[in-house]
């Protein structure tokens, strides 16, 4: 019964991405800084508490940069909140390379 060795998938490499977030939900937003950024995800640190499996928009503010990608919420522990990208187009693809090139110019350590 247990997992086959074969499928395991590694946890994507997260890297350090200190920026100022928004996540536009149904009915209001919270605002946040990013922690890391993955090819999965995203990490936050916002100014609320929110709701596991809540859906929405999220916009990243990085220099000249502004960037912007559907997600939804996976994880929270009190204000820190895992966000997993909702990737429906090549362009969403884009934006999530951005992302990650963005922490590999600004801060190239992989965070935990």
């Amino acid at each position: 019964m247990g997992s086959d060795a074969n499928s395991f998938i590694p946890r994507s490499l997260r890297f350090a991405l200190n920026v100022p977030v928004v996540l536009y939900l149904r009915d209001h937003m919270a605002s946040g800084r990013s922690i890391n950024v993955s090819d999965s995800g995203m990490l936050v640190r916002f100014d609320q508490t929110l709701e596991i499996w809540l859906k929405g928009h999220l916009c990243v503010v990085a220099g000249e940069w502004h960037l912007s990608i559907d997600v939804h919420i996976i994880r929270v522990e009190g204000q820190l909140t895992a966000l997993a990208y909702e990737i429906g187009s090549e362009g969403d693809r884009a934006t999530i390379r951005k992302l990650i090139e963005l922490a590999d110019h600004n801060l190239a350590a992989p965070a935990a």
